[in-house]
């Protein structure tokens, strides 16, 4: 009677999974070419046509819409994102699912392009040309290491497509491009929660109902890398404010924020909108992904205080006005006590984040005040690098623009210091080799190494100068 009960309860379940998910048996790999091994393997911009002949540097070939030329060890990785249970996708999982790049495989025979595809729910699959209908299930995590050199910008390169003018304020158009994290079970413990388990519900998440508000600078073109400020907002307006406004002008800063992720909304599904409106930023403008920072106010700034501790391979700093947490409870000595909101990163996260700055911004008629001071300890002792501005007679307001600008230049210099001291290393290299090299073509090596300096600071004079040089000696 056992074993009945027992074979029939397997043989139902057998049946919803084939129904279901249908493992694949007897077809090819994901990333396999129909018949010969591939002697060609590039990643692509979605619908590009590969180039007959590729561009020499990583510049022109992003112009040509080649993101990656791939070698053997690379191509390894790639394959190792597929799933080993070889499930197929299911057609609920393909709806909205956003495209993020093509892998075209090709050798003397034949060609392929595979369609790399990321859902709502954060899954990822690829799609093969040759079987539209059978899209493959791949590995999230895997996937997220293999694209992070990959450049993040999808957009066109002519100053005229902006998808928002310089210096305006407006919604971003749809479609938005899902962060690679998902604030999953999983992810909440790893990243907020130390490894332990959470009763804190994951993400509720429909990236197409949201509204992102972006606002570039005055002169903004994708001649340069820009920066990125993240917004949050306590209430459900959501632009960037106008205290903003002339300090990313100053710093060539884009600045995005979304509506309807305010404090009334669970803390989980407004760091995933955070998540999604720095991705759909970084794809949409040519930002420089070492420049992400977080500025907000009052609960906003709660919020960044936890992304920036959470998420320090994301964000390069923090500006919280008005609102602070920490990972360990705060005290008072009139004996008040606030919670601590998340555990405290360990390993290579709490590495990364001492090398980031957080600068938050109060004053003694701000509700908040006395609760920020104690929670500054706290980041003191992590030895995070940390700049209180006490304001005088601030209350729970946005901080005056002085105040603000000096906040997010403090927050900011460790980049401007370091790119001023790349770009002058690379012109004076340039100019002694063109000093030795003058009145003589220049030698294949000489030539090669300025073909490195413009792939080591794409986008910039020094790597135009490089260029230029390459080209014409």
């Amino acid at each position: 009677m056992l074993n009945t009960c027992v074979t029939r309860f397997l043989a139902a379940m057998l049946t919803f999974l084939g129904a279901a998910s249908a493992t694949i048996a007897g077809v090819p790999d994901a990333f396999e070419l129909p018949k010969g091994a591939p002697t060609r393997i590039l990643i692509v911009l979605p619908d590009a046509v590969p180039p007959k002949a590729l561009a020499e540097t990583r510049i022109e070939r992003r112009l040509q819409g080649v993101l990656e030329v791939l070698d053997r060890a690379r191509f390894a990785e790639l394959r190792k994102l597929e799933q080993t249970q070889r499930i197929r996708a299911s057609a609920r999982a393909l709806a909205g699912a956003d495209r993020l790049w093509d892998v075209w495989f090709s050798n003397d025979e034949h060609s392929l392009r595979v369609k790399i595809h990321r859902g709502p729910d954060g899954a990822v699959f690829a799609e093969r040309g040759d079987d539209p209908d059978a899209p493959v299930w791949l590995h999230a995590d895997r996937l997220r290491a293999f694209e992070r050199p990959l450049p993040a910008f999808r957009g066109d390169f002519d100053p005229l497509a902006s998808p928002v003018r310089p210096g305006q304020t407006a919604d971003l158009p749809l479609p938005y491009t899902p962060g690679r994290f998902t604030l999953d079970a999983r992810t909440l413990s790893e990243r907020l929660y130390g490894g332990k388990r959470t009763r804190v519900a994951a993400v509720s998440r429909d990236i197409g109902r949201e509204r992102l508000i972006v606002r570039p600078p005055a002169g903004y073109g994708p001649a340069q890398p820009a920066g990125l400020v993240v917004w949050v907002d306590p209430t459900d307006r959501g632009p960037p404010p106008p205290v903003l406004h002339a300090v990313c002008d100053e710093l060539n800063l884009v600045a995005i924020g979304a509506a309807n992720n305010g404090n009334g909304r669970p803390f989980v599904d407004r760091m995933q909108l955070v998540l999604d409106a720095a991705a759909t930023a970084l794809a949409r403008f040519l930002i420089d992904p070492d420049r992400v920072f977080l500025v907000c106010f009052s609960g906003g700034g709660r919020i960044s205080s936890m992304m920036i501790a959470c998420f320090p391979d994301l964000f390069a700093g923090a500006v919280p006005s008005g609102g602070l947490n920490h990972s360990r409870p705060a005290r008072t000595a009139d004996g008040k006590t606030w919670p601590k909101t998340y555990e405290r990163p360990r390993g290579p996260r709490l590495a990364q984040l001492r090398t980031r700055r957080v600068a938050p911004i109060t004053g003694p008629d701000d509700f908040n005040y006395e609760q920020m001071l104690a929670y500054a300890k706290g980041w003191e002792q992590d030895r995070v690098p940390f700049l209180f501005f006490d304001v005088p007679g601030m209350g729970h307001t946005m901080p005056p623009p002085t105040v603000m600008a000096e906040a997010l230049r403090w927050v900011d210099e460790p980049w401007r210091e370091r790119r001023a001291a790349e770009y002058e290393d690379r012109m004076r290299e340039i100019d002694a080799m063109l000093q030795r090299a003058e009145g003589r073509p220049l030698a294949p090596r000489e030539r090669q190494r300025l073909v490195e300096m413009a792939d080591e600071t794409p986008w910039t004079e020094p790597a135009r100068r490089a260029l230029d040089a390459a080209n014409t000696r």
